[in-house]
Formats: C-alpha cells, structure tokens, sequence
C-alpha cells in the first residue's frame, strides 16, 4: 500500500506550563476552597455567638464581609475578628499569631485524589469545634481551626482531582496522613505543636500540589493535541471513524470518500506529544514488481504536507517541532516495522519550544 509516515513533536513553553498551573490552582481555589472557608467562618460565628443566635446586624455584617473577601489570607483575618463582632475591643484577647508556613510559592494550591485505602476523612470531621479548646476561644484558638480547615479543604479538591485523572501517587495518602496528625494536634490543644503539625501539613500538601498540576498541565497539553488532530483531518476530508487506545497512546483514524486513509497517534511523554501521522492512498499503490514501484507516492505525501501545515495552526498553543519523515514514502515498498518506529521516537532529538512549518 503506497504511504507516508512522519514524525513531529509538539511542547509547551515552560512560560505556558506556569500559567496553565496558576490557572487551575485559581480554579480549584474559586471553586472548592473559597466556599468552604467561607462556610467554616460562619460555624466559627456560630459557635462562638450562642450557637447561631447572631444579632440581625452582626450576621448581616458578617455575610457582607464574607462575600466581599475572596482570599484565603483575608478570611483567616475575618476569623481572627470574629470575637470583635459583638465584644468591646477591650475585651478581645490581642494576639499575634504566625500564619503557618504555606511552603513554596507562599500558599497551598488545590487538586485532588486518593486510593480507596487512603482516603480522607470528611472536613467536619478533621476540624474542632470553637469548644474544643475552651468556652472562649482566643485568637490563637481561631487561627488554629482556621489553618486546619483551610488545609483540609486543599487535600480534599487535590483528592477529588487526582481520582479525575486516574493518578497513582505515594504523596496523597502521605498527604492524607499529614493533615489527620495536624487535625490531632489542634485538638490537642497545644499551640506549639499544632503549628509545627500544621506546618508539616501544608509541606506535605503542596507537594502533592506540585505533581497534581503537572498531570494537569499535561492532560491540558494532550486535550489540545488531539483537538488539533481531529480538526485538521476534518479539514481535508478525512472523517474520523474511530479512536482506539493502545499503550497509553491515543490513534485517531479517519478515511475519505475516495479511499484515502489517515493514521495519526499522539503519545505523551510528561515533556513532548508526539504526532506519529501516516497517510495511505490505495489508489496510488503498485506491486514491487512495477516498475514504477520506487516512484513517491506523491498524494500521500500530499496529505502529510498538507496535514502539518495546518497543525502549525490549529495546536493552539504548543510549540512544534520539525517534522521527520520515519520511511521512505514509495509507491510499492513495504511499511516500516512497528520496531523501527519505536527506535526512532526513542532517538529523535528534543528540540524543545521550536515551532517550525514544513
């Protein structure tokens, strides 16, 4: 069968990678932690004020700071004024109290998943109430409940987004473990080693974050990739009938109404998509005998021409690089052997952020 067959690889910028993670840390933050800080500050209200029984104007107040404030920092400081609320400031204990080490980058992000082994307690049930540590709780006391609810709610968005993915990774459980010995802690009562708990918690979080948001990162890279496949090949006529998965690579086939076949698989490698594309043309072929067997199956390589001139366009922000031809492509050869595909993905050199059209 006359063919041709290429090789491309396609990366994103590290620049891209950042702000892809930035975006869904802010995402997981907007979705799953904001309302449920939120939420955790009214029961600490609540508990604090007679189990609910919140003057009309204290909880109206309230509320309205509650929606104006859209950080986590910001909250935490609502939390540490709740007592202000209804108390003289005289009578509010003052208290300087150290946010816990949020780690690299100066926060916890959110994501999240965990083996069925390993999974994390309900919320509700990792953070004490305000009567834990006393009838009156200090500002140390609120601080303390509010770290912990805070990194509760960040394993339990990593966990939710790390079974979405199908990922397997030792860091969530030991995550998991992490914040049960800081919710310990904090129950405990003791200051001290509830921030140094809390403190070892969120360490243990935001590493788990790291590898999170680069699955993320390269789930996001391979959505893009296979769009951009199936796009082009609806472009020049070739319907996609099917999509097969074979070894962690996705194979999109499509075919035209005069015979004409395309092949294309996308593998990932955390770093690199690679576009293995082969276009077949049955009507172009000839025996091995013919003599014009050694001629180049000219429309196929038509179609590979055509096909990476229009992913240069449609792989919306991945860099591409230079396209390489993994066979001869002649009328009447044999194909290339699947082994010898599998060494030349293995020996390609990387050129990384290179986009270059053919």
């Amino acid at each position: 069968m006359s063919r041709s067959e290429t090789y491309r690889p396609a990366y994103l910028s590290e620049e891209q990678r950042q702000e892809l993670a930035r975006r869904a840390r802010q995402e997981r933050f907007r979705a799953d932690l904001l309302p449920t800080l939120r939420e955790h500050v009214r029961r600490q209200a609540a508990e604090l004020h007679d189990h609910g029984s919140l003057p009309a104007p204290a909880r109206i107040e309230l509320d309205r700071r509650l929606e104006a404030t859209t950080t986590a920092a910001g909250l935490r400081t609502l939390a540490m004024s709740l007592p202000r609320l209804h108390e003289p400031e005289s009578a509010v204990t003052r208290s300087r109290v150290a946010p816990v080490n949020r780690g690299t980058g100066g926060h916890l992000a959110s994501s999240g998943g965990l083996a069925p082994s390993a999974r994390l307690e309900p919320a509700a049930r990792l953070t004490p109430s305000a009567a834990t540590f006393s009838s009156s709780p200090s500002i140390d006391d609120l601080a303390l409940e509010f770290d912990l609810a805070h990194i509760t709610a960040e394993l339990a968005s990593l966990q939710r987004t790390v079974e979405g993915l199908h990922l397997s990774t030792p860091l969530l459980p030991a995550a998991a473990a992490a914040t049960e010995a800081a919710a310990r802690a904090v129950t405990a009562a003791h200051p001290a080693s509830a921030r140094d708990a809390l403190a070892a918690a969120t360490d243990a979080v935001a590493a788990l974050d790291e590898v999170v948001n680069d699955a993320l990162v390269a789930a996001e890279q391979g959505a893009r990739a296979t769009s951009a496949v199936a796009s082009v090949l609806e472009q020049m006529g070739f319907g996609v009938d099917r999509s097969v998965t074979e070894e962690g690579s996705l194979i999109l086939f499509g075919r035209r109404v005069d015979g004409r076949a395309a092949h294309v698989e996308l593998s990932h490698d955390g770093e690199t998509t690679a576009f293995n594309a082969r276009f077949t043309d049955e009507d172009d072929a000839v025996p091995l005998v013919d003599r014009c067997a050694g001629e180049v199956c000219d429309r196929a390589v038509g179609d590979s021409f055509e096909f990476h001139k229009r992913l240069a366009v449609e792989a919306e922000g991945l860099s591409l690089g230079p396209v390489e031809a993994t066979s001869r492509p002649l009328r009447g050869s044999a194909t290339v052997a699947p082994s010898s595909r599998a060494r030349i993905l293995k020996t390609t050199t990387k050129t990384t952020n290179t986009r270059s059209n053919p």
